[in-house]
């Protein structure tokens, strides 16, 4: 069986990720309460590291630590739900330091965006 690929833009994915809580309250029932509470923390975390990420301003060191820290936050919990399995090559950049990197360098990735 060959699953079909969905390619959206960017904004679009965005806002679905920014609403994904809404989703999440629907697949778990009241019975999966804590799966809902975890799901919509570890997506709050991973909303608030992009929105740091995304500044358009350079970065202060206390952006750099904080967006570290929600990203670890992130992984902790998503990993333990999804294991191996959840780990994509995005995942992999954010969780092993590799955009920290980045913006420690750069200190502004904004200017980068849309670069090849």
């Amino acid at each position: 069986m060959q699953v079909g690929r969905v390619s959206l833009s960017n904004t679009k994915v965005r806002s679905f990720v920014e609403h994904l809580y809404v989703i999440i309250y629907k697949i778990f029932d009241h019975d999966a309460n804590e799966q809902r509470i975890k799901w919509r923390d570890m997506i709050a975390e991973y909303n608030m590291a992009m929105q740091i990420l995304r500044k358009r301003s350079d970065y202060t060191n206390e952006d750099i630590e904080q967006f570290q820290c929600l990203i670890d936050n992130f992984f902790e919990k998503y990993f333990a739900e999804t294991g191996n399995e959840g780990i994509t090559n995005y995942i992999h950049m954010l969780c092993s330091g590799h955009m920290k990197y980045f913006m420690e360098i750069h200190r502004n990735l904004y200017k980068y965006s849309q670069q090849g």
